[in-house]
């Protein structure tokens, strides 16, 4: 009864117009920003300035509906600066007589109205296999502690679509349909769930850990097209280095990463359009198992790149946005040279800021001996041997990240760990 009309698939700052479509008997909506009130409407356009603020944050905008005697009767919720996917997986629990959960059905939609590839199942990591029917039969689980059921839908396009949600717990019924990834990095040991357990707080309030996971990475990789020169001759010099780059430079089961789950995705800096998230080409996956790091990173190129037209620090942020809209380790790296000519509409404080609120580590290389630049500090990247090293550290860092599910839906920015004698902490900056 109540639509979104405006799609904010851009990073939004600032004061927008926001506008929904009712039906009947919807007389009157409210629209609530991260969980306080902004305004209403009662007109017929459902129209609404709302400012989201001077500086990129994630929130998330609810618009609620009311008939005349004041009831609700829906609501919409639209995320702002954070993942907005155009394919979406849900999942429907069949139960027996008895009420236990025996079968899950997958519910997938996309923009493109065309059916994923591949369709992928999992209880507590463990791969379901679909019956004739295509509903996946869930296996025996003991009902008083929580089990985590997953799937991921792939599409040919290589978007794709994950849900989540908890079984068991109490009676063996689902406890929660929505659930939030928190990413964190451990310095000791694996922790269990029962040591998270109670660590984790939103607002103040306890949230329930579902499971602890350590899935495959995935890097994102911003270049500075003033590095373009300097990066083709380290990747010439990389290849002089080894008779097998591959060989080289193929960490992936030295840091005790997934091999067939890691990978590289290329955030282009030209922006194709003057707004969105889909402006920014992303090229990849690149296999972190087949290629290395280093090697895509000095060799794959754009065509036709423009460097007086580049936006490095709008790029950053949609490399920011995508990495956190998956369930996984994860890391921006961001390659810069001497001197980074930079058009974009967000100043690096701001972006910096803003994968810190997103959960997104940002890593800065500069192919340049001199590494310090506008974003801090960064890592000399040259040498083979200095790729080699800051390949290390990265996937040193990436390696340490761990997955925490929360029951409920939660800003990442909203929460809080208290994990340091056991050596746990947020993955930010």
């Amino acid at each position: 009864m109540v639509t979104f009309v405006s799609l904010f698939l851009w990073l939004v700052t600032g004061v927008q117009t926001v506008e929904v479509a009712t039906e009947a008997p919807v007389v009157r909506v409210e629209f609530r920003l991260d969980g306080e009130l902004v305004g209403e409407v009662t007109d017929n356009r459902r129209t609404l300035q709302i400012d989201f603020g001077p500086t990129l944050e994630p929130h998330e905008l609810v618009a609620v509906a009311y008939d005349a005697s004041n009831a609700e009767v829906d609501r919409a919720l639209q995320v702002i600066n954070l993942p907005s996917p155009p394919v979406v997986a849900s999942l429907v629990i069949d139960h027996d007589e008895t009420g236990r959960p025996v079968a899950a059905r997958v519910m997938t939609e996309s923009a493109t109205r065309l059916a994923p590839v591949s369709i992928v199942a999992s209880l507590d990591g463990v791969v379901i296999e679909p019956d004739a029917s295509h509903r996946y039969p869930l296996p025996e689980f003991e009902p008083r502690t929580i089990h985590l059921l997953s799937v991921e839908a792939l599409w040919a396009d290589g978007s794709a679509a994950r849900t989540d949600l908890s079984l068991g717990g109490g009676f063996g019924e689902v406890v929660a349909s929505e659930l939030t990834a928190v990413p964190i990095r451990i310095s000791g040991e694996e922790p269990s769930i029962e040591e998270v357990q109670g660590r984790l707080t939103a607002g103040g309030d306890e949230l329930r850990v579902v499971a602890v996971e350590r899935g495959g990475a995935r890097i994102y990789v911003v270049r500075d097209l003033g590095a373009t020169a300097a990066l083709k001759a380290a990747g010439r010099s990389n290849a002089r280095a080894s008779k097998s780059i591959r060989a080289h430079y193929d960490p992936v089961f030295e840091h005790d990463l997934d091999p067939d789950l890691d990978r590289a995705y290329l955030v282009g800096v030209n922006a194709i359009a003057a707004r969105g998230v889909s402006a920014f080409p992303v090229a990849g996956p690149v296999s972190l198992k087949r290629w290395g790091l280093p090697w895509a990173v000095t060799t794959l190129h754009d065509r036709y790149p423009d460097p007086d037209d580049q936006r490095i620090a709008d790029a950053v942020a949609v490399a920011g946005i995508r990495a956190a809209g998956h369930a996984s380790p994860r890391a921006v790296v961001l390659v810069l040279s001497a001197r980074a000519d930079d058009r974009s509409a967000h100043t690096v404080a701001a972006v910096k800021h803003f994968l810190a609120e997103i959960g997104v580590p940002l890593v800065v290389w500069v192919a340049h001996k001199k590494t310090d630049s506008r974003w801090g500090p960064g890592t000399k990247t040259v040498t083979p041997k200095d790729f080699s090293r800051a390949t290390d550290v990265l996937l040193d860092d990436v390696a340490d990240q761990r997955i925490v599910w929360v029951e409920g839906r939660h800003l990442l920015n909203r929460i809080e760990l208290d994990g340091e004698e056991l050596g746990l902490a947020l993955a930010d900056n």
